[in-house]
């Protein structure tokens, strides 16, 4: 389906100003997270848009005193010893402290890494205070405060972004380093994550590193610098279906489950008949949409349509009246306003696009391309 470009530039100048307005009200909470960070906590963001730009804000103008290492979950070439080597480099930009070469190959293991790299950061943090003593460390050390506070507030800051992206859940190593990095006192962490079920991504020893302080912070941020990656990633084989579809996912990942389900009606249309009635299928099994087989009834309809529209070469869009229908028989929503507000969560991500038909009928289309729709449903039916 074509997108106007003045319409599709005017939503993303009103995605940017939404995005930046949030932020704005969410500045108020910055002490409160800073103190979290000092007290030994390490902070976890979660919910509805891209978390970048919040994080970035947060460090710029709370974290100025420590130094920051930035580690992009969404890059797939992200691995344990180049986040190591990463720190090492940080600390290596103070020429007054002396950095100890370490095993920073990628064949030493997560937990080898991570003691190396929490001792360069202890020793460095060490030297740090020793050479630029504040009035309140002198006055802890004159104090009888506990380990953590004799030991200093954190010097390095680890701000992870997009810490349940598929390349760090497809790295066990990475996760461990980084919440054994987490532990150590010298050593603050900032994650955020977008997956709906991310707290059942790590096991109960992994959160007890991590020691994370969860908060839910809606920016409405389209995942720009998020699809980048994949679109780098991408680059060889198949970049725009690729990267549209893991777009897609990462969008889809962070909504409510009936949100999913609803996407996947609108999807059908567009899919090939053998996809159309698999996906189906996999619905009314009750994996995804939970619905019964009378719902699914209209697939073989729909499949005659979609063979018929794909004779012609055309488009096809689903009419908004028909999809309330079936989203109303499959109990996903109860009024018109639930329903689109879905699908303004949709338009605003680029999803889909709400138009009317000549003859005055509204109507939802899909903006991604047929290639992406049916690798993204793939990827989608067998999470």
């Amino acid at each position: 389906m074509d997108v106007d470009p003045v319409a599709q530039i005017r939503n993303q100048e009103d995605r940017t100003a939404i995005e930046r307005e949030s932020i704005g009200g969410l500045r108020v909470q910055f002490a409160h997270w800073k103190q979290q960070l000092e007290d030994g906590f390490s902070l976890l963001f979660f919910g509805l848009g891209s978390k970048n730009a919040l994080l970035t804000a947060f460090a710029t103008e709370c974290l100025a005193d420590k130094t920051v290492v930035t580690v992009n979950g969404a890059d797939t070439n992200t691995s344990p010893a180049r986040i190591a080597a990463t720190i090492a480099s940080s600390c290596q930009s103070d020429t007054s402290v002396k950095v100890r070469k370490g095993p920073a190959t990628s064949s030493t293991s997560a937990a080898e890494l991570a003691r190396w790299t929490a001792d360069l950061v202890t020793e460095k943090q060490q030297q740090h205070r020793k050479l630029h003593p504040t009035p309140k460390q002198q006055q802890k050390a004159r104090g009888g405060e506990d380990k953590r506070n004799r030991e200093g507030s954190p010097w390095l800051c680890v701000v992870v972004h997009n810490l349940d992206a598929p390349p760090l859940r497809a790295s066990p190593d990475c996760v461990a380093l980084l919440a054994l990095l987490a532990a150590c006192p010298a050593i603050a962490l900032i994650a955020s994550v977008d997956h709906v079920l991310s707290s059942a991504l790590f096991d109960r020893q992994t959160l007890s590193l991590f020691n994370f302080s969860t908060h839910h912070v809606m920016t409405r941020g389209a995942y720009t610098n998020e699809s980048s990656a994949f679109a780098q990633a991408s680059l060889s084989h198949a970049p725009s279906a690729s990267a549209a579809a893991q777009a897609a996912l990462l969008v889809l990942r962070s909504l409510p489950p009936n949100a999913c389900q609803i996407f996947t009606l609108i999807s059908r249309p567009f899919l090939p008949a053998d996809a159309a009635d698999s996906r189906s299928r996999g619905i009314g099994g009750g994996g995804v949409g939970g619905g019964s087989g009378s719902d699914a009834g209209g697939g073989g309809d729909r499949a005659d349509e979609v063979a018929e529209s794909s004779q012609r070469n055309q488009p096809q869009a689903l009419p908004f009246a028909q999809l309330y229908s079936l989203c109303r028989a499959r109990f996903l929503v109860t009024s018109e306003v639930t329903l689109r507000a879905h699908l303004r969560e949709f338009e605003d991500h680029a999803l889909v696009k709400i138009f009317r038909q000549p003859d005055g009928t509204e109507s939802v289309g899909l903006v991604l391309p047929v290639a992406a729709l049916q690798q993204m449903m793939l990827e989608l039916g067998q999470a």
